[in-house]
């Protein structure tokens, strides 16, 4: 094109056709997860946050289009995070909320170059944009579009950019300098100093275990599927069952930050492990985690798959994360628990992938200080089978928060 931004380079002239296909995909072979084959090359923007950025030039009034930020494995929900530019001059700049384009305060003048940026929080679920003309004062404040709009995703991810032109037929927009930035989130915190817990699952004897449901049969040390350096894992076959670690020094305390890390391996219902597992592998086993008061059993906070779906337990509540389960995969859980703002944050990792937040939830009880603490580990199932779950590396620590002495 001989219209362009700057004085070098080129732009991309889009036109709008009659049976209106004329739009320009840019798309990425990454996924949320394992599902597809493209998937081991690289992962899909699945955490944190992330920007797309480009330059829009519309020679006249008659063009307009749709901008939209997508992930191609979810049908039901592609178009949440998007932008409708109208024609018009200047032409009014839409977003869409609830499913609806709603419009802003912002415009679009012709014959200008104009920077629009579209902002993506995927931890909150939320979406701002916001414009800004090539032409503007050097300390102009761009046009605000949105602000942390909430949108609906199936699996929280996004790998493809989609612009589409709109307005009458033969009409033009360009486009120059479209970048899109991921930026993902550490989630996870660093352990702490002080091990409160550890259980690699080598040796019965070493890694001792109270045996709270089920038959002493099915919950062995197996050699079979481990994660990391070591062996051996905790496996629980047969109807399942639950058991309790315990160790003097876990007790509640009313400052710093508890953190209970741990590797869980669900097993799926195929009688062989899936090595590209997707929605269609599952299983009606509740494999998961518990964080207990010694002597009543009672959880402080607990996480099940159920249902095909990562559930938290705080209390009576059972509440779904819509985050899905990840079964024949190594999930690493972590636990962050801040007894001061009675809180806990839980991040999840399948091998592979990206980490994400799980959930945030608040603890609707907690114990006196130097009450003593249990972990429990499960596998609850309707009907016995020959396989099942395994856990590794349990790790409880506990480490100051910054600032306290």
């Amino acid at each position: 094109s001989r219209v362009r931004r700057g004085t070098a380079g080129n732009a991309i002239k889009l036109t709008r056709a009659e049976n209106g296909l004329a739009n320009l995909t840019v798309r990425h072979h990454g996924r949320h997860d394992r599902s597809l084959f493209p998937f081991p090359g690289d992962t899909a923007i699945s955490s944190g946050s992330c920007v797309l950025d480009f330059w829009l030039f519309r020679p006249d009034d008659k063009s307009g289009g749709v901008i939209t930020l997508q992930y191609d494995n979810d049908p039901v929900h592609r178009h949440n995070v998007a932008l409708y530019i109208a024609a018009g001059d200047p032409a009014p700049i839409h977003f869409t909320q609830d499913g609806k384009y709603v419009a802003s305060t912002a415009t679009l003048a012709v014959n200008k170059w104009q920077r629009i940026t579209l902002k993506v929080d995927l931890e909150h679920k939320t979406y701002s944009a916001e414009t800004l003309a090539e032409d503007a004062a050097e300390n102009a404040i761009p046009q605000t579009i949105c602000r942390d709009v909430p949108y609906a995703a199936q699996f929280n991810a996004f790998n493809m950019i989609e612009f589409s032109p709109q307005g009458a037929t033969g009409s033009v927009f360009f486009l120059d300098d479209v970048s899109l930035r991921w930026t993902p989130t550490p989630n996870f915190e660093p352990l702490g100093r002080e091990m409160l817990l550890q259980a690699n699952f080598e040796s019965p004897e070493r890694d001792r275990w109270t045996l709270r449901k089920g038959q002493a049969s099915d919950i062995t040390i197996d050699n079979d599927v481990s994660y990391g350096h070591e062996l051996q894992s905790l496996r629980m076959r047969g109807s399942g069952g639950r058991v309790q670690l315990a160790a003097p020094s876990l007790t509640w305390q009313p400052d710093g930050l508890l953190l209970v890390d741990v590797d869980i391996f669900p097993r799926s219902e195929l009688p062989y492990v899936q090595i590209t597992p997707g929605p269609s592998v599952t299983s009606s086993d509740e494999v998961g985690l518990a964080l207990v008061t010694t002597g009543d059993n009672q959880p402080l906070i607990e996480l099940r798959t159920h249902q095909g779906t990562w559930h938290q337990r705080n209390g009576d509540q059972l509440t779904d994360t819509k985050v899905p389960a990840s079964f024949d995969a190594w999930n690493h859980l972590q636990l962050v628990i801040e007894p001061s703002s009675k809180s806990c944050r839980v991040i999840l990792q399948v091998v592979g992938e990206a980490p994400r937040m799980l959930c945030h939830a608040s603890l609707d009880r907690t114990p006196a200080g130097g009450d003593s603490l249990d972990i429990e580990l499960f596998c609850s199932r309707s009907k016995t089978q020959t396989d099942g779950p395994a856990f590794d590396n349990l790790r409880v620590t506990r480490r100051k928060l910054k600032g306290e002495p």
